[in-house]
């Protein structure tokens, strides 16, 4: 999510974006990503991963 649109996110609603950040995260890692940009390298790599599988079939 970008900077300026945290910012402008109520606390609450900033926490549970982060709270559901970290259980994403351990759905796919036993450790938390570092930032935005690492899990949707990680996310889009595990997809293509995927939709490689699918076209082999």
């Amino acid at each position: 999510m970008s900077g300026a649109v945290l910012n402008k996110m109520p606390d609450g609603l900033r926490a549970a974006h982060h709270n559901l950040d970290l259980a994403v995260d351990r759905l796919y890692r036993s450790r938390e990503f570092n930032s935005d940009e690492e899990r949707l390298e990680h996310l889009f790599k595990l997809y293509e991963e995927m939709t490689a599988q699918e076209q082999l079939v």
